[in-house]
């Protein structure tokens, strides 16, 4: 199964995103979300975005959000709110996930355990 395809199985609201423009544009139209899993290794190339780009214009769209870097780097990001090193597990990118939502000061995002809130993943194909 794809990762996409396990988080919504974990009760996730996922926006998968391949198209690096595509999120910015989202972003700067009022996409809101709770949490970005962004890959940091997201390259610099023509009329694109770094994923450092992504996570700069994330928080400045959007300062609540929490930002999960994925990495294989050890310098990271200052925008990022947890890093994960590359590789990792799927219950290691989860468990980051549900500490972000709980670590959110809206009370309403995890209750009765479920998960309430939407949250936006980023990666390249």
């Amino acid at each position: 199964k794809d990762i996409t395809k396990l988080l919504e199985e974990c009760g996730f609201f996922v926006m998968p995103y391949s198209d690096r423009k595509k999120v910015i544009d989202d972003i700067h139209e009022g996409l809101k979300y709770d949490v970005a899993v962004i890959d940091r290794s997201l390259e610099f190339s023509f009329s694109c975005y770094s994923g450092e780009d992504i996570m700069e214009e994330s928080k400045n769209c959007n300062p609540h959000v929490k930002i999960i870097c994925t990495t294989g780097y050890d310098d990271f990001p200052r925008e990022a709110d947890k890093v994960l090193i590359k590789p990792f597990d799927y219950d290691t990118l989860v468990n980051s996930i549900e500490d972000c939502l709980v670590s959110k000061s809206d009370k309403d995002i995890v209750q009765e355990g479920k998960k309430k809130s939407p949250w936006a993943q980023v990666y390249e194909w």
